[in-house]
This record gives C-alpha cells, sequence and structure tokens, in this order.
C-alpha cells in the first residue's frame, strides 16, 4: 500500500508561537527552522499513528478488497476520486464509517485500485492535546539535538516520552 500526501494541511496542530513558548525562545531568527521541525514532528506522529491530523488530500494505492480500508481516514471528510489501475473511475460502492472508513464494493476487483480523499480536522484545537505535546517534544528535542548524534551514541528512535504520548492514540492495522 502506497500513500501521497497530495495536497498538505494549510496549518499545523502546533504554531511556531506555541513551541517558541515551549522552548523559552525570544528571538524571530529561527522561525523557519522551527516551522520545519513542527512539520516534520507531525509528520512523524501521524505516521507513528496512523491518523491525519489536520486537513489534508490523501491518494492510496492499494489492492482491490471487497471491503478496502482508507488508512489515516479517522476524521474523513470527502472522497475526491477513486479509480482503477488503469485511470477508469470505479462505481459500485458505499463508504463504510469505521475506525479508519472502508470502501465496501459489490465484489471484489482485480489489481489496483487508486483513491484520493480528504481527511484530517480544520481546527488545531480538535487534535488531541497529548498529541499536540508530542509534536512539540519531538520538534524540541530535534531543536535541541541538531546532529544525529547525541552523547557519542547514534538517535536512531523517537524519544520515549513522545513514543508514551502518542501510543494510546495509535491505529493499529492488521
Amino acid at each position: 500500500m502506497l500513500i501521497r500526501v497530495i495536497k498538505p494541511p494549510a496549518a499545523e496542530p502546533v504554531t511556531v508561537e506555541e513551541l517558541k513558548e515551549y522552548l523559552h525562545v525570544d528571538c524571530d531568527s529561527e522561525d523557519s527552522l522551527l516551522s520545519r521541525l513542527i512539520s516534520a514532528a507531525r509528520k512523524t506522529a501521524e505516521e507513528y499513528q496512523h491518523k491525519a491530523y489536520m486537513t489534508q488530500t490523501l491518494e492510496v494505492a492499494t489492492g482491490w478488497e471487497k471491503e478496502t480500508e482508507l488508512p489515516r481516514s479517522e476524521f474523513f471528510k470527502e472522497l475526491v476520486s477513486l479509480k482503477d489501475g488503469e485511470g477508469n473511475a470505479v462505481t459500485g460502492y458505499t463508504i463504510k464509517p469505521d475506525l479508519n472508513y472502508k470502501l465496501v464494493f459489490e465484489k471484489a476487483g482485480k489489481g489496483q485500485l487508486v483513491a484520493t480523499y480528504i481527511t484530517g480536522v480544520d481546527d488545531a484545537a480538535q487534535v488531541d492535546e497529548m498529541v499536540r505535546l508530542a509534536i512539540m517534544q519531538l520538534a524540541c528535542h530535534w531543536y535541541e539535538n541538531r546532529l544525529p548524534v547525541t552523547d557519542g551514541k547514534a538517535v536512531a528512535e523517537m524519544p520515549f516520552s513522545v513514543r508514551c504520548l502518542l501510543a494510546p492514540g495509535e491505529v493499529v492495522t492488521l
């Protein structure tokens, strides 16, 4: 399964001002860096939890089963298009609300299915506070540790506190 972001979120769940307050940063000279760190931390958290927080358009290419899950669709808004592997429009389905929404077909198809859909929330206040804190902590960690090593050790995994904040809302895929 391949997931692509077609249209990224217009806003992040954490603002640069909120992160600056968290970091105790008073100047504006690093705003661009902080903005990129917030975006990267959000993407990392979304990947970890298998969710899309802020409104964005995703495209997923997947196998065509009788019930086909739309990943990261907990906050599903709209199906933009649904095509087979050759680019032909697909019909004969219903959209079933679930933890992740599902496309339910009258019968399974052959080959690949490409779905483009909009998911996420419009207001950062709707994003779980633990997720927002995890994004700030991860962005803070990257801000304070700008090299891929800490104390002579390679940094290869997400900080424990960030995993603890994200784990309760993680969508487990089978």
